[in-house]
């Protein structure tokens, strides 16, 4: 990190509503192991066009307008002609089309703006459309299978079965509550839809935070 000098996380946002509450979750817990460093939020992806094939951003970023979390953001340590740069750069990798593989996009795009940042945020395998060998044909023969009715009830019960010892491999893989180091990109990997994963660490401030305004219209009345 060049612009300020100090020690920071990065943490992405995206989706709708829900993604975004489980993504404060995890902004919860990352700040809460990371204390040294200050955590800034990352939700730029709202503010690209959509385009086709990209996944919809919904209703946009909600969190303040809805429940009033004001949380700093990365957006705010930068120019605006340079944070301008960054919306051009990442739109420009049509990431969407590889699988929505954003990370190693929006590393380059701060980069190039002075913020050098550590990659530790979810990455999605490439896609492979046509495979070359046969260890990629299997790979899409598997994944074309669990797509079907009979592979996706298959892969269902498998999991309904496993779920213990799945949720326990995951946490060890991916612990919601790891140090991370010095200048990283992080976050957004959805686990505290799952149980296992620690959230009653942080359950009261989730609760004092996930308040509704008082509501008066008549419809959501």
């Amino acid at each position: 990190m060049e612009k300020e000098g100090g020690e920071m996380l990065v943490v992405h946002m995206d989706s709708g509503l829900g993604n975004q509450m489980l993504d404060y979750a995890e902004y919860l817990s990352i700040q809460l192991s990371n204390p040294e460093q200050k955590c800034y939020l990352e939700n730029l992806i709202y503010e690209l066009p959509q385009k086709e094939g990209m996944i919809s951003m919904w209703n946009g970023y909600e969190l303040e307008r809805i429940f009033g979390i004001k949380l700093p953001n990365v957006k705010e340590l930068l120019k605006e002609e340079e944070w301008k740069e960054v919306l051009e750069y990442v739109e420009k990798s049509e990431f969407w089309k590889d699988n929505w593989n954003f990370s190693p996009h929006i590393i380059m795009a701060f980069e190039q703006q002075g913020i050098r940042l550590n990659n530790f945020g979810k990455v999605s395998g490439k896609l492979i459309e046509n495979p070359t060998n046969l260890k990629e044909m299997l790979f899409c023969l598997r994944r074309y299978f669990f797509q079907t009715r009979v592979g996706y009830f298959i892969k269902r019960n498998m999991r309904n079965v496993l779920k213990e010892q799945i949720i326990k491999k995951m946490n060890q893989e991916y612990n919601l509550y790891r140090k991370y180091p010095q200048d990283s990109f992080v976050g957004h990997s959805l686990r505290f839809k799952n149980k296992g994963f620690g959230i009653e660490k942080i359950e009261e401030q989730l609760k004092k935070a996930f308040r509704f305004p008082p509501i008066e219209d008549e419809r959501n009345l």
